[in-house]
């Protein structure tokens, strides 16, 4: 007979492929022990001891296969035994992790400590998982001794809330370092699908359903998920899928129906005009588009709770909360899902209180504070924590002039709710009415972020004082004073055209030419394309008689975009410029040319202008024919009737 060597004897029975895997003596060791936690994990106990026996074999001082062999004869009732391996780990491997792994292997022997466990699972079965887990806790540190106990450990710590995203991380690492527990893997799929991530979840249940054990329970809890889904594409896909994974599961009947039935409304174009439609309602997109798809999609499905509650979503972002109401109502009625039930009914009030509220607004606008008084009390009974209700009730009275009462209305309305802007704002209007330094010094004592973002009414108050202030100052000419506020104007609001005219006028009124144009000169470097800055640069151009500067600065708006005042301001300045021009040509000694210019499109200031040129030089005759020209088209023009008097 041939001689049988070590690594043939300890390997015999394992398959070819197992055989092919460990080639040195640690890569043995090492695959051993993984043989081990497999059994374990899968609860198969012959393998285990075949592993182990193995392992005593090649290297019996390992102190992960130590920490086994105790387990494994602490399961077999052969306490004499665990303390001898016990022993045998203190001596080859003091202070180890492996030796406190063991020692806590022990301590579960304790009557004591079976007894805390046992609390500890009463505690769990309570509902009270913190109490239960400092047990754990308490026993084995955060390092629970074998594979049962941490997994009992980890599925306890995942109902303590925040904790479930890290006990995910740490069951995945459990299911690596013993791969193939189908109730480990089942917790991992549950708790993914309750953190939302159904993918992932997914993917743990696809590897249950090669396990012919557990593969009834993965399909039973994907068909659960499965039947979760809105109807789509997608889920229909999802469902050939299950039907694919699962052909042997008692559901296999029911996922067929699903998948036909799905398959059918897929190609229904009223349902598929309802599926866009609510879909479009989710994602927060076109509400009235939405609306005609739904309304559509009822007339075939006139009893789908569904349909009703995203045509009442669908009107409540449109503002018609009356009609939202309506469709919440009959969404509540149809519902066949207890649990959604609440939802409906959710909806059917906060479309009751904002319709409150708009029939409130309406009725100020109308001019009616009776009824928005009436609509604001009702929808501050419906929600007395609300800030908005006292909002409405402190307009009424502002509209009553009672200032009194509205202040206070808005004061509670703070205390409600202190970041309430629109509450803010009220009070700012109202204080702002009332003496502007009051509105500065309520801004003062708001927070430094509400400061913040109230900075542009500081700025309106600061504004609209300076403004007074430089108005006061124009009335009784005191320029200096004027520059100087109207400066100050300009750096709060730099962009604003008309503080630059009258800042540039006023610093000529105090002989700065100079300072004037470069305020313009600023403003157009910033605002050169704005019609507005344009037309106030244009007006300062011609105020200071430079009209053909001031038409250049106009001709760089093409001219449809020109307004009624930019029109007539190029009328005169065209005028002016020709005026100017025939007074050149005849000081030059052109008169001839200068009449011929005037009298191209002449009207009775250029019949004027020729009849005053030849009274001049003593053609009476002529500027008398010119004045009774212009005496004709203007029977009441006192300057010609002087003329034709004058001889």
């Amino acid at each position: 007979m041939p001689k049988i060597t070590t690594w043939a004897f300890l390997l015999g029975g394992l398959s070819t492929a197992a055989i092919a895997q460990p080639s040195t003596v640690q890569e043995q060791q090492q695959w051993l022990l993984e043989q081990v936690r497999i059994g374990e994990a899968m609860y198969r106990e012959d393998l285990v001891r075949d592993s182990l026996a193995r392992l005593q074999l090649i290297s019996p001082n390992n102190p992960q296969a130590l920490v086994a062999s105790i387990r494994q004869a602490l399961l077999e009732k052969n306490p004499e035994l665990a303390r001898q391996r016990l022993a045998q780990l203190q001596n080859v491997a003091p202070d180890s992790a492996a030796l406190r792994q063991a020692q806590s292997l022990m301590k579960l022997q304790d009557p004591q400590s079976q007894k805390d466990l046992q609390q500890a699972r009463l505690f769990a079965a309570a509902g009270r998982p913190e109490e239960a887990v400092a047990i754990f806790e308490r026993l084995f540190g955060n390092a629970p001794p074998d594979f049962a106990t941490a997994l009992e450990y980890l599925r306890i710590r995942s109902n303590i809330q925040g904790q479930r995203a890290q006990v995910i991380e740490q069951l995945r690492s459990l299911d690596k370092q013993y791969p193939g527990n189908p109730g480990l893997r089942q917790t991992l799929a549950d708790l993914l699908f309750r953190e939302d991530r159904a993918p992932e979840a997914l993917i743990v249940l696809q590897q249950l359903a090669k396990d012919p054990v557990a593969s009834n329970a993965a399909a039973e809890r994907e068909y659960t998920y499965l039947s979760t889904l809105p109807v789509d594409r997608t889920s229909a896909q999802a469902w050939q899928g299950f039907i694919a994974r699962y052909p042997n599961s008692p559901l296999i009947g029911e996922a067929n129906k699903n998948l036909q039935k799905q398959q059918s409304l897929l190609n229904d174009p009223a349902w598929t005009a309802g599926a866009q439609g609510k879909q479009m309602i989710d994602q927060s997109r076109s509400p009235a588009a939405a609306e005609g798809l739904l309304r559509r999609a009822l007339k075939q499905y006139p009893d789908d709770p569904t349909l009703y509650g995203a045509l009442g979503m669908a009107q409540f972002r449109q503002g018609r909360y009356a009609e939202a109401n309506s469709n919440f109502a009959t969404a509540r009625s149809k519902e066949q899902d207890t649990s959604n039930i609440s939802k409906w009914q959710d909806l059917m009030d906060a479309s009751r209180y904002r319709m409150l509220l708009s029939q409130g607004d309406k009725a100020l606008e109308q001019h009616n504070p009776a009824a928005a008084r009436t609509a604001f009390t009702q929808a501050r009974k419906a929600k007395p924590g609300d800030a908005d209700p006292l909002i409405g009730l402190a307009s009424v009275a502002q509209a009553e002039h009672d200032d009194i009462q509205a202040e206070a209305l808005l004061l509670q309305a703070r205390r409600l709710e202190p970041g309430n802007g629109s509450a803010v704002r009220g009070l700012m209007r109202l204080y702002s009415a009332q003496d502007p330094q009051k509105a500065k010094a309520f801004l003062d004592r708001l927070p430094p972020a509400s400061q913040k973002e109230f900075a542009s009414l500081r700025q309106s108050i600061e504004l609209d004082e300076l403004n007074r202030q430089a108005d006061a100052a124009t009335e009784r000419k005191d320029w200096p004073q004027v520059v100087a506020l109207l400066s100050k104007i300009r750096n709060l609001s730099p962009d604003e055209p008309w503080v630059t005219y009258r800042l540039a006028n006023a610093q000529r009124e105090i002989n700065q030419p100079g300072a004037a144009d470069d305020s313009f000169k600023q403003l157009m470097t910033r605002q050169g394309r704005n019609p507005e800055a344009l037309y106030a640069y244009a007006l300062y151009l011609s105020s200071t008689e430079r009209d053909a500067s001031a038409l250049s600065v106009l001709e760089q708006l093409p001219k449809a975009q020109w307004s009624d005042s930019m029109r007539d301001l190029d009328t005169r300045l065209q005028r002016n410029v020709l005026v100017a021009r025939a007074e050149s040509l005849r000081a030059a000694g052109q008169e001839p040319q200068a009449i011929a210019l005037l009298m191209q499109n002449s009207d009775n200031d250029d019949l004027m202008t020729i009849a005053g040129w030849a009274q001049e030089r003593g053609d009476y005759e002529q500027a008398q024919n010119l004045y009774s020209q212009v005496l004709k088209k203007e029977p009441g023009n006192i300057d010609a009737r002087l003329g034709q008097i004058e001889p």
